[in-house]
C-alpha cells in the first residue's frame, strides 16, 4: 500500500490536523474519526491537484465534476483487498466525487458490501470529502476561465478554508457541520464572504445544512428506545444514556420540555 502516492499523502494528512486541532485526536465519537480519515483523503486530492500536468489532463478531459483518477484514492490498495476479500467494503476505491448523504452514523450498519456507506470511519468520511471535492468543483465551475491555473486556484481556496476551519472549528457531535460552518465563517474573514453560497451548496449536496434551518437537524441518538407521540417517553436504557450525557447522577429524575 505504501507504493501509492495517494496512500502516502493520506497518511501524511493524518498528521496535519494534530497541531491545528489537538482535541480531535482524543475525541471519542464517530464523526471525529471520520473527519480524520476525510482530511487524509482531502490532502491526497490536493497533492494530486498540485501537479500541473495532472490538472491539465483533468481540464482537457472535462472531468473535474465527474468521476476521475484525482478524486479517487487508494485504487491499488483496494485492488489488493479485492483479491483477498472481494466482498469487503474497501475492495473498491474511495471516491470524493460521490452522492453520499449525511445521516446519523448510528443509523448505519457497521459494515457493508463494496462501496456502501457504513459507520466505519473511512466509509463515513467520504461524506465530508464529498463536500470538499464538490466545493472545489463549484469554485472551478464559477471561475472566469476553465484552465489548469483556475483549477489550482479553486483547490487552493478550498484548502485554505479547510485548514483554517480545522484550526478554529468548535468540537461538536455534528463535526462535519461544525467544520462546514467554520469554513463559511473563515471565508468571511479571508475572502469577504465571496464563496459562502458555494460552501453552503457543497455541504447541502450531502445533506449537511449550515444555516439556521440546521437547528432542527438531529445530532445523536440515545441508547435504548423511545415511545409515544408528542410527549415522548424514554425507556430505562435511554434514560440512563441521557443522564450520562448530562452528567446527572444515576437515578436522577429527568424532565422534558418542548
Amino acid at each position: 500500500s505504501g507504493t501509492g502516492t495517494d496512500v502516502v499523502a493520506h497518511e501524511v494528512g493524518h498528521a496535519l490536523p494534530d497541531p491545528l486541532w489537538p482535541e480531535l485526536w482524543g475525541a471519542e465519537f464517530l464523526e471525529a474519526g471520520a473527519f480524520h480519515e476525510a482530511f487524509g483523503d482531502c490532502v491526497a486530492i490536493l497533492t494530486a491537484l498540485h501537479d500541473p500536468a495532472l490538472r491539465r489532463d483533468l481540464v482537457t478531459s472535462v472531468k473535474v465534476n465527474k468521476t476521475n483518477p484525482l478524486e479517487t484514492t487508494a485504487e491499488d490498495l483496494s485492488w489488493a483487498i479485492k483479491q483477498l476479500a472481494p466482498n469487503h467494503n474497501a475492495s473498491v476505491p474511495r471516491r470524493a466525487h460521490n452522492s453520499l448523504r449525511w445521516t446519523l452514523p448510528s443509523s448505519l450498519p457497521a459494515d457493508g458490501p463494496p462501496g456502501a456507506l457504513s459507520e466505519e470511519a473511512h466509509s463515513f468520511g467520504q461524506v465530508f470529502s464529498g463536500c470538499f471535492y464538490d466545493l472545489i468543483g463549484l469554485l472551478y465551475a464559477n471561475a472566469p476561465s476553465k484552465t489548469e491555473a483556475q483549477l489550482w486556484k479553486a483547490a487552493e481556496t478550498a484548502a485554505r478554508l479547510l485548514f483554517s476551519a480545522a484550526e478554529n472549528a468548535p468540537m461538536s457531535l455534528r463535526l462535519f457541520q461544525s467544520v462546514g460552518r467554520t469554513m463559511a465563517q473563515q471565508d468571511q474573514v479571508m475572502f469577504g464572504g465571496a464563496h459562502y453560497d458555494l460552501i453552503s451548496q457543497a455541504f447541502r449536496m450531502h445533506n449537511i445544512l449550515l444555516g439556521s434551518s440546521a437547528m432542527a437537524a438531529p445530532r445523536s441518538e440515545l441508547a435504548g428506545k423511545t415511545s409515544g407521540r408528542g410527549a415522548v417517553k424514554l425507556n430505562a436504557a435511554a434514560s440512563e444514556d441521557a443522564r450520562t450525557r448530562l452528567g446527572a447522577s444515576a437515578g436522577a429524575r429527568l424532565g422534558r420540555r418542548t
